[in-house]
């Protein structure tokens, strides 16, 4: 167990060393054995996640968006406890965007139903919510 900061550079020598030595020997294939747990609590729980959208009043949409950001968890995860880089990097950045992106798409739609002016495309309802606040 790590009791403070001086001790993280040499666990993560070793956490380096034993996942090169198991790449190595497993190369592509498939093993279950092989599987690294992924650590748990990192991930907020999608109930966290519901909670914040429960305005919207629609369970499924609710649902849909805490399992797009459960997927930002685990991008973030990558990006702030690996050394992944350059294209691999910026894929990874590219697809959390991606997915918020989605996310303000959907709440931008559920916001601005009912409203007269709201348009049919996303640039007016978003015009149509900042009139409206």
């Amino acid at each position: 167990m790590i009791t403070d900061d001086s001790e993280i550079p040499r666990l993560v020598n070793e956490i380096n060393v034993r996942m090169r030595e198991l790449q190595d020997y497993v190369g592509d294939r498939n093993i279950d054995e092989s599987r690294i747990e992924f650590p748990r609590g990192y991930l907020r729980s999608c109930e966290h996640h519901r909670k914040k959208y429960a305005f919207l009043q629609k369970p499924i949409i609710e649902k849909n968006i805490s399992y797009t950001l459960l997927a930002t968890d685990v991008y973030r995860w990558l990006l702030n406890r690996t050394d992944i880089a350059l294209s691999a990097q910026e894929m990874i950045v590219k697809q959390g965007l991606i997915l918020i992106c989605s996310v303000v798409e959907v709440l931008v739609e559920e916001c601005s139903k009912g409203l007269h002016d709201r348009g049919k495309f996303f640039k007016q309802r978003l015009r149509t919510l900042s009139r409206h606040r």
